[in-house]
């Protein structure tokens, strides 16, 4: 049995939250996060401010859905310590690595100033990202031919970015949008504009 699969480490970041690889030295495991990635994903420093009002509505909902901070998170929280937070957030993701909590986590991570971290976690979970740019909504999604196939019935055959790797679609069909997503992708958690809805 590895360490990775022994009980007593069950609460232990053993795998990264970017990459998912095995977590093997003891600043990883406290982070959540390996090396290479911490290098890769800026982890040391946000790339914006936090909101800190967007933070405190996705951690609220969290919160009622019994996640539990723990004694660094919740003092980090109420000193509007942006790292110190996400370093408690990041941790969970590591732990749990997917579930209906983390997409709301991710974004939350997101809006604490981290976007290069998130958006490489959401990719990696599995979430679909929503960023609207010049009056489209550009979207990553995971594979599906039906999703494909729905999006390009609303939008034409010239919705999929080759270079950004996107599917983009006008504003205006917003609800058309929604409704294709939540019919092809049920209740995995979407990041919009660093919002889960």
């Amino acid at each position: 049995m590895s360490y990775e699969t022994a009980p007593a480490t069950k609460m232990l970041a053993t795998r990264c939250a970017c990459c998912s690889r095995p977590l093997l030295d003891t600043v990883s495991v406290e982070s959540g996060v390996g090396p290479d990635c911490r290098k890769k994903y800026g982890y040391g420093s946000p790339q914006q401010a936090p909101d800190w009002n967007l933070a405190v509505v996705l951690l609220d909902s969290l919160m009622d859905k019994g996640l539990v901070l723990g004694e660094k998170g919740t003092a980090a929280l109420s000193a509007q310590d942006a790292h110190g937070l996400s370093n408690a957030l990041v941790h969970y993701v590591a732990c749990e690595q997917k579930g209906a909590n983390v997409a709301i986590v991710v974004a939350t991570i997101r809006a604490l100033g981290w976007h290069n971290l998130s958006t490489c976690i959401a990719e990696r979970i599995g979430s679909i990202t929503v960023t609207e740019e010049k009056g489209n909504f550009l979207v990553k999604a995971p594979y599906s031919e039906a999703f494909n196939m729905k999006i390009a019935r609303v939008t034409g055959p010239g919705s999929w970015d080759k270079v950004r790797k996107v599917r983009v679609v006008p504003v205006r069909q917003r609800r058309a949008l929604w409704g294709i997503i939540k019919a092809t992708f049920g209740g995995r958690g979407m990041l919009c504009n660093g919002a889960v809805v």
